[in-house]
């Protein structure tokens, strides 16, 4: 029993310094200010990585009348801000949570698609906030009696380079 205990213990630490390793060797991913080489200190050292910075947020459960009935919806929103963005551009998510849920309640056509409803919304991101870079729009409709389904819409819109 005692082999089996001590083969097991050199088993664990070479899969715990194999994770280690992978993890302090593995690329950086970050929040950062720019998708552009920059100096990143990691501990002791310092090396360069290529950064992007992204957000998310995501609202939950909203209760929404569309097509003639009432739904719950989540929306999820994820972006990627552009190079170069600088401290006073970076967007209030509160303040994008705000202007989504005033877009869809005066959405003018309560009978279209999801789809479109979605895509609207990703555009009208896009031409509010020109400091992101990719506005990803993930539209969940819960099940209802009538449509006993739960599905989505995923929308992705890129500003041109």
């Amino acid at each position: 029993m005692n082999g089996y205990l001590s083969i097991l213990k050199k088993v664990l630490f070479v899969l715990a310094s194999i994770i280690i390793i992978a993890f302090v060797f593995q690329p950086v991913s970050v929040m950062a200010t720019k998708v552009t080489p920059e100096l990143l200190s990691i501990g002791n050292s310092t090396r360069k990585a290529h950064l992007t910075e992204q957000f998310g947020f995501s609202i939950k459960a909203y209760p929404y009348g569309f097509q003639r009935r009432e739904n719950v919806i989540d929306i999820d929103v994820n972006y990627r801000y552009k190079d170069g963005i600088t401290k006073p551009e970076y967007p209030n998510f509160l303040a994008i949570k705000k202007e989504i849920e005033t877009y869809i309640q005066n959405y003018p056509d309560k009978y279209q698609y999801w789809e479109i409803l979605n895509k609207d919304i990703a555009i009208m991101l896009k031409e509010n906030y020109p400091v992101l870079e990719n506005i990803e729009v993930d539209l969940t409709i819960y099940p209802t009696a009538e449509f006993p389904i739960k599905r989505h819409s995923l929308v992705s819109i890129q500003h041109s380079k």
